[in-house]
């Protein structure tokens, strides 16, 4: 789950200029992506958020996706650390800053919820619905 906190958000346009260029040298459309977070690929799907109208990502959630993407077709890949601030976070911002791409860094009050979710404590979740036993 993406974290609006410490990751860095951006929309799936700038994240398309992340990935590299493909068929035609053209990069990826944004639908691409969208359709990643939707339908998944190889069952593993990109973690978005809804950002008032606008879907959006994080650069570490593009990394974990792209991480999965490459274990679940059989090929070694090496863990990165995404969390918190390092050598890694000024590189992505470096390149961002290279590729013309703005970051959106946003603040937001903290909720019950949103502190429940960042300790990974469980919600209690209520739902009326026949099939789940309520």
């Amino acid at each position: 789950m993406i974290d609006i906190l410490t990751e860095n958000v951006i929309t799936l346009s700038d994240a398309t200029k992340l990935l590299p260029k493909r068929r035609r040298d053209k990069q990826p459309y944004p639908g691409t992506l969208k359709n990643w977070a939707k339908f998944g690929l190889k069952n593993v799907f990109l973690e978005t958020i809804v950002v008032g109208n606008t879907t959006c990502t994080s650069v570490e959630a593009l990394q974990r996706f792209l991480e999965a993407l490459t274990a679940a077709s059989g090929q070694n890949v090496r863990p990165t650390n995404t969390f918190g601030p390092g050598k890694a976070q000024a590189q992505v911002e470096r390149e961002l800053d290279e590729r013309g791409t703005k970051l959106v860094r946003v603040k937001l009050k903290e909720t019950p919820a949103s502190r429940s979710i960042r300790l990974g404590l469980q919600i209690p979740h209520r739902c009326a619905h026949p099939n789940f036993g309520i």
